[in-house]
């Protein structure tokens, strides 16, 4: 069966972002990849970027799909 090995997240805070994969992941720990601060659990990285700005669009409920329409 397919697995992933990590994802690639793009983020204004990383480190807040760490942080709350730790208290919501706790058999998790952070870490780096390729130079990159990551959060590993399960045999699954998340590898985060960080970015000046956060990515247009949010999630409407009553749409049920992200606005503007994002790869999210």
């Amino acid at each position: 069966m397919p697995r992933f090995h990590h994802i690639h997240i793009n983020s204004i805070d990383p480190q807040a972002s760490l942080e709350w994969y730790a208290t919501f992941w706790p058999n998790g720990r952070k870490t780096t990849f390729a130079g990159l601060p990551a959060f590993v659990g399960d045999d699954v990285y998340l590898v985060y970027t960080k970015v000046v700005r956060q990515a247009p669009g949010a999630f409407d409920k009553t749409l049920q799909r992200s606005v503007p329409q994002s790869a999210f």
